[in-house]
């Protein structure tokens, strides 16, 4: 009866030692699933983080387009602005301009026309300014516009 017994509790022993085993090699063979499950999961957080920087890049360098585009559009249209202003003056100053006759002076025919020809060419370069500013800042609006 006693090797009965220790048979049985040997016979027992060996079947909670092989149950333990067992528990064992299934936590190990869980555990090494988990790792590489997290090292999967890992991986493609990676990947989406990657392709969210390289699409945040993007965004970023359209933004910076664009306030490029519009700070350039802002600079022309102001260009335009006053090229026209001035302009408008110097048309002005020579209508409202009072010189003295021409019989005071003895060079004042010379004086008048190359007043006359200075504030031509002021005013004719002044308007030229303006209209290349309009169609340069047409054509940038055009381009930004086709892009975006």
């Amino acid at each position: 009866m006693a090797t009965a017994m220790i048979q049985a509790s040997s016979l027992v022993q060996g079947v909670v030692s092989s149950h333990a085993d067992n528990q064992q090699l299934r936590l190990r063979e869980n555990h090494a699933k988990s790792r590489q499950a997290s090292h999967k999961l890992k991986q493609e957080w990676r990947r989406v983080n990657i392709e969210y920087k390289e699409l945040d890049k993007a965004r970023r360098s359209l933004l910076q387009k664009r306030h490029f585009v519009d700070e350039k559009s802002k600079q022309l249209s102001l260009l335009a602005e006053l090229a026209s202003l001035v302009a408008a003056f110097q048309m002005i100053v020579l209508y409202e301009q009072e010189l003295p006759p021409v019989s005071d002076h003895r060079y004042a025919d010379v004086v008048l026309a190359l007043w006359g020809t200075s504030c031509l060419v002021v005013s004719g370069i002044d308007i030229l300014v303006m209209f290349i500013a309009a169609l340069l800042n047409c054509l940038i609006l055009k381009m930004s516009t086709d892009e975006g």
